[in-house]
Parts: structure tokens; C-alpha cells; sequence
């Protein structure tokens, strides 16, 4: 169509006196058009979605700078407009992967020791990606439940900062690390307290499996793991000290808790030799019994060591949730890169996960992993059913937060970022 609009060109250029120049020019507009189409097919044939990205995104200028160079010929008063046409299905891909962001999905082979790219399944196809395209839009939850602390209270308490949640029966346990508080409330009347329990530098809470009681971590200044009894009202039923300071808490299948720990070891001015930590903390996982005892222990070196995402800094280790077959996630943030790990209990990485964001609050539910992306402000849910891969994005109204917990169940969606609110959302089908 381009070749047949040029030669209607020259077929009106008799009276011009420089045919051969304008020819010339004509024929190098043609040349590149022809280039331009070429670009078009090969961008069809290409599997890196940033590198289909990267071609298409070139054409509009190409196509406008020989729009101009057709005008500047100045031989023809009709209007002339080149367009891009793309395949339908092709539309389809690109809408599909605007609307589902896809990071980089690394795995370890049972015979491999490096990490290694894999591919997924895209609009029912296998492609091999390293590339992420950030979401134009995505899911917005609806407002279920807040919490806060009562504002009639004397003004003389420490604002509360909540660290963690669980809902438990017909009530929602948090914890207020500010004011030392494990709190109870109603799961469905806004700000309808229960009862409290004051536990010296509680952080995170958990369920016990099959049980009314709940586990408790208090890092501070002597570590604690804590079991409370929800029986009538909150109360200490045993508590264990423990060598490290655990912080984040999720249970396992097997009755068996993963926990995060951070220790400012002896000598913590002195540089470790193989990492650079900037206050001398280390972060590790422990596996512990209901009563505290360890079972395993991952180090930092296992979780963080990968070069290619670089040194870890201080706390690299940010948050973790189990699955059914007893793999462990956790969130973590180097130097120089964040991603998401899976390993299992025989010391074994099975994924990493990069999704070209700052993941915080990680946490399992229903076959679908959820992390909260602190620059996106958005919680990326990801399906571990079959292939590893990302099926919709959730964005939290008037949501300003760091995200650094996060828990999902029956149907709701809460983000505790360590401020005096807890806000749940309802949580469509994803």
C-alpha cells in the first residue's frame, strides 16, 4: 500500500524539475518503511517480552519522522497517515501482560546448583521472560474492618504501632508492640474490643494448628517465644526463652513454626568476612516446636549467598509464610536486589522470584502466595499451582504504608505496616 502511494507520488511530479532527487528521497522513504514492517514481523517471532517491548515501543517515532519526510515532499494535497496494525492475538498478549505484571522466576534443578531462567505460561503458551511489565491496572479491594486504638483513651499512652494479626474464631488478635498489648477484638464490628494481655517486646502472633491457643515472639531484651490461651480471656500459658531474638512467625503443616530471627552478634562493630554488615546483624531462620525448641537453622549465608543478587545488608530477611508441603517463603531485600525465596527443609532453594519491586509482607493462603510491593503499593498474588506465576494485582485504597506484614484469610486482606490502624479489606476472588 506504502509502495503503491509512493508511485502515485511520482506520478504526479512530471512538472517538478528535480525528479531524481525527489525519486531518490521517495525511494528512501519506501526503504525504510520496508525496515520498519521487517522490525514488525521479527517483534512476533521474539520470546523476551522486553524485547518485544523494546522493538514496538521504537515504531511510533519511525513511523511519524517518515509521516513528516512524505509532507516535506510536498507533491500531493491529499492527507497521508501511517498506522500500526498488530495481530489480534498479539494485542491480546501485550493487554494480557500489562494487566499481569511477570517478574523473573529462578529455580534449582534437583541435579543443578546454579540458578537458572525457566519459563512460563503466558495466554496458554510457553515463553521464556526476564522482564517486568508494570501494571496499568489492577483489582481495587473494598474497606472491611478497621481497627484502632480507643481515642477516648488518656493521652498520656504511647500512640500503638501493630506488628502483627491473626484472626482467630469470631475475633481478630493484634499486637501493639508500642504499648506491649496482644488485643482481641469482634471480626465484624469495627473497633469492638475484647479483652488484652500485656507481654514486655511482643512482635508477631500466630495460630497453633487444631488448638484455641496462639503463639506469641517477644525479641526484646530477654527473647521469649510465648503460648497464650484464648479460653475465656487471654492469658500467659508458658513461656521459653530463647537464644535468638525471633521476630516474624508462620506456621508449618506439621505442627512445627518457621521464625525469623535477627542477633546482633559479639564483635558486631567487626566486619563478617564474607558479608559487609552495616550494624554487624545477622538474620537467620530457625525451625521450632510449639514449646520453642530448634529443630533446624538456615543461616544467613544459605538464603542470602546467590551473587547474582548481590551482598546482603542489615535484617535482609523481612518476612515468611510456609506452604501446605511444608516449603518456606520468605521476603528478602540485599544491597543490590529484592526478591522472594522458596527453599525447603533439607536446605534447598526451589525458586527465587524476582518481580522488579521491594517485597515486604509475604503471606500464604488458599494455593496462592501474596507479597505486598512497596513502591507499587500494590499486592501481587501469585499461584503456586502448577507453574509459578502471577494472576492478578490488588491495590489498597488510600494506602501510604510499607506493607511490612501482611495477612490473608477468610476472604480478607490486611496490611500491618507498624502504625496505630489496622485496616481488612474484602478479598474477591483472584
Amino acid at each position: 500500500m506504502i509502495n503503491r502511494k509512493c508511485l502515485d507520488i511520482l506520478s504526479k511530479v512530471d512538472s517538478v524539475t528535480n525528479v531524481e532527487e525527489l525519486k531518490k528521497r521517495t525511494e528512501g522513504i519506501v526503504k525504510d518503511l520496508k525496515r520498519i514492517r521487517d522490525e514488525v514481523e521479527l517483534s512476533k517471532s521474539l520470546t523476551s517480552t522486553k524485547d518485544i517491548l523494546t522493538v514496538l515501543s521504537k515504531i511510533p517515532e519511525s513511523l511519524q519522522k517518515n509521516t513528516d519526510l512524505l509532507y516535506s515532499l510536498a507533491v500531493s494535497d491529499n492527507p497521508i497517515e501511517l498506522k500500526l496494525e498488530l495481530n489480534e492475538k498479539f494485542l491480546n498478549l501485550c493487554e494480557t501482560l500489562i494487566d499481569q505484571p511477570i517478574g523473573t522466576v529462578h529455580v534449582v534443578p534437583a541435579d543443578a546448583v546454579d540458578f537458572e531462567d525457566t519459563e512460563a505460561t503466558v495466554c496458554s503458551k510457553r515463553i521464556k521472560f526476564s522482564s517486568d511489565v508494570l501494571p496499568l491496572r489492577a483489582l481495587e479491594l473494598d474497606p472491611f474492618l478497621a481497627i484502632q486504638r480507643d481515642p477516648s483513651e488518656s493521652e498520656n499512652k504511647i500512640t500503638a504501632r501493630f506488628t502483627g494479626v491473626i484472626i482467630h474464631g469470631h475475633s481478630i488478635i493484634a499486637i501493639d508492640n508500642a504499648n506491649f498489648k496482644v488485643q482481641r477484638f469482634r471480626d465484624t464490628i469495627e473497633n469492638q474490643f475484647i479483652d488484652e494481655v500485656l507481654i514486655q517486646g511482643i512482635y508477631d502472633i500466630t495460630n497453633i494448628h487444631e488448638n484455641d491457643d496462639v503463639l506469641v515472639t517477644s525479641p526484646g531484651k530477654q527473647s521469649r517465644l510465648i503460648r497464650l490461651s484464648t479460653y475465656n480471656s487471654l492469658s500467659i500459658i508458658s513461656e521459653k526463652v530463647t537464644e535468638n531474638a525471633y521476630f516474624s512467625i508462620s506456621q508449618l503443616p506439621d505442627c512445627t513454626f518457621a521464625v525469623i530471627s535477627h542477633s546482633s552478634p559479639s564483635g558486631a562493630s567487626k566486619k563478617r568476612v564474607n558479608f559487609d554488615w552495616s550494624r554487624g546483624v545477622t538474620s537467620h531462620i530457625d525451625i521450632i516446636d510449639v514449646d520453642g525448641n530448634v529443630l533446624k537453622h538456615f543461616s544467613e549465608n544459605f538464603l542470602c549467598e546467590p551473587n547474582e543478587f548481590g551482598d546482603p545488608f542489615i535484617m535482609p530477611l523481612k518476612s515468611i509464610c510456609c506452604l501446605p508441603n511444608g516449603n518456606i517463603v520468605v521476603s528478602i531485600e540485599t544491597k543490590t536486589n529484592s526478591f522472594i525465596s522458596c527453599f525447603n527443609q533439607n536446605a534447598r532453594v526451589k525458586w527465587t522470584y524476582d518481580l522488579n519491586d521491594t517485597p515486604e509482607g509475604v503471606c500464604f493462603d488458599d494455593g496462592k502466595i501474596y507479597v505486598f510491593l512497596r513502591e507499587s503499593k500494590a499486592v501481587r498474588v501469585l499461584s503456586v499451582d502448577g507453574d509459578l506465576k502471577p494472576v492478578s494485582t490488588l491495590k489498597i485504597p488510600n494506602y501510604f504504608g510499607d506493607g511490612n506484614s501482611l495477612f490473608v484469610g477468610r476472604n480478607l486482606l490486611s496490611v500491618i505496616d507498624k502504625t496505630e490502624l489496622i485496616r481488612l479489606y474484602k478479598l474477591q476472588s483472584c
